[in-house]
């Protein structure tokens, strides 16, 4: 999880991205590894000639002849912005540009990537980024075991995946991205949601059945490996989350997920509606031999999570839209997820509004 004081005060100066990056330490405290101070910015010359013409930003040079500006406004938390500072190692006009260039999108606002503040606080050798730079080795270190874990999870979970094409690995993979979309939107923890997205459907009740899910879940992460490197909370969160994301007919209802798991859920119904959510209904029943359609059969929104659950009942694909996808719109947990439904409940109201239509010949 990000702190994002800095990102909502960078974000409030509404500067032109490709134009600008946070220098410094700022990003450490994003990270959560330690406060910050100042907010330092690195910017094109161009943006530079454009706010020294403003009332917030006042020109001065250092002693040694830099040029920089000086933040005037209302948050006293902003320094200085300069484009191109002789004093400090990578830090002139043409190095500040490729800065920028490789510059990382945090919740709205460019930071200076941590390998280039990594460089810079080695090459600089004040006694303080000395100890950033232990700060910034260990974080990295641990990011880097947490992307080796997923990796080793997502190549498990596709070995294990042989269902049809609504629930094969292309769906878990779009159901991860998603998540961590909605993961920065919501400020959670990335690592948490892509684990718990990458697993919800291992032991789906209509796939890969098991007796006990969650139980399973942690079994086959003691078996790859990954228990030794989560701690106890975190695994058990994981493990239940995963198990209970699954729609069910509505029997997961009052399942007590955390935001990771809403996340992951939120993911999971977004691929389940809209043009995503049709194309997989249509691929499912043509596995399961359904009918598009039967109007002598009609469509009931209201069946049971039991009956929801009989892979042995009749029915059409069409059905599946009144019993699942029409309800997941008003089931999203997070802003984001409720949000990024709206348009995809759209789509599928004018779809039904044209199949019908087509069905009857009007058009």
């Amino acid at each position: 999880m990000l702190n994002t004081r800095i990102v909502q005060i960078v974000k409030s100066l509404n500067l032109p991205k490709g134009e600008y990056a946070i220098f410094g330490s700022a990003l450490l405290e994003v990270y959560g590894l330690r406060d910050s101070g100042d907010i330092d910015f690195i910017v094109t010359k161009k943006l530079f000639d454009e706010l020294k013409k403003t009332e917030d930003w006042e020109e001065f040079r250092y002693s040694n002849g830099d040029l920089a500006l000086k933040y005037r406004g209302a948050n006293k938390d902003i320094d200085v912005a300069f484009y191109d500072c002789q004093a400090m190692p990578g830090c002139d006009e043409k190095g500040i540009r490729a800065m920028i260039k490789r510059a990382e999108n945090i919740g709205g606002a460019m930071f200076v990537s941590l390998d280039d503040i990594l460089t810079w606080k080695k090459n600089f050798v004040r006694e303080k980024d000395l100890v950033d730079v232990k700060l910034i080795e260990k974080f990295m270190k641990v990011q880097q075991q947490k992307t080796e874990i997923l990796e080793k999870v997502e190549q498990k979970v596709k070995e294990m995946n042989d269902a049809d094409a609504a629930h094969d690995h292309w769906h878990v993979v779009r159901v991860k991205n998603l998540a961590q979309k909605i993961c920065v939107a919501e400020n959670s923890d990335e690592f948490r949601v892509s684990m718990i997205a990458l697993l919800h459907d291992v032991f789906d009740w209509k796939l890969n059945p098991v007796e006990d899910e969650e139980k399973a879940l942690r079994e086959l992460l003691d078996d790859l490996g990954v228990s030794k490197f989560i701690g106890e909370a975190d695994l058990k969160s994981i493990a239940y989350d995963a198990s209970h994301i699954s729609f069910k007919g509505g029997a997961n209802r009052g399942a007590k997920l955390s935001l990771e798991g809403q996340i992951a859920q939120d993911a999971d119904r977004l691929d389940g509606i809209g043009a995503m959510g049709m194309a997989r209904t249509f691929a499912y029943g043509g596995a399961k031999n359904r009918e598009i359609y039967n109007p002598d059969d009609g469509v009931n929104p209201d069946i049971s999570p039991e009956e929801y659950q009989n892979l042995d009942r009749k029915s059409h694909s069409i059905q599946h839209f009144y019993e699942k996808l029409l309800k997941l719109k008003d089931l999203m947990n997070t802003k984001t997820g409720r949000e990024m439904a709206q348009h995809r409940h759209e789509f599928m109201e004018k779809f039904l509004d044209e199949f019908y239509a087509e069905w009857e010949g009007e058009r």
